[in-house]
């Protein structure tokens, strides 16, 4: 592990580009939070989220929804029995957790084999 994060420091310093897989501790989870209210703000989500005993990484508001649903992501510890088990009320609202699913697709060019460079489908 101390080797691989000496090549991983050295090739960024340089500025190569490189891909490699995440180590457990720098893996993320991703979880969606529906029910609450347009009042609320992602710091107060955070604020209380976090006073509950989550490591949040970030949270974000979901565009385009008809009520506010929001994305938060989480360490790697965190689950979604862990993450319900914990919070179950934000802003003194009952809440509802699910799974974050990234639907995002990367297409690979079939001439210069680069990553999101080929034709849409």
């Amino acid at each position: 592990m101390e080797d691989f994060n000496k090549i991983k420091t050295t090739l960024s310093e340089r500025k190569f580009l490189y891909h490699t897989y995440s180590t457990k501790t720098e893996k993320t989870h991703g979880f969606v939070l529906k029910g609450l209210g347009k009042e609320a703000t992602t710091e107060e989500i955070k604020t209380e989220i976090e006073e509950k005993g989550v490591k949040v990484v970030s949270i974000n508001q979901m565009t385009n929804t008809i009520r506010p649903i929001f994305v938060v992501i989480t360490n790697y510890e965190e689950t979604i029995k862990t993450i319900t088990n914990k919070v179950r009320t934000v802003n003194y609202t009952v809440i509802e957790w699910d799974r974050y699913i990234n639907k995002k697709s990367m297409t690979q060019c079939h001439r210069c084999q680069k990553w999101d460079n080929g034709k849409q489908n």
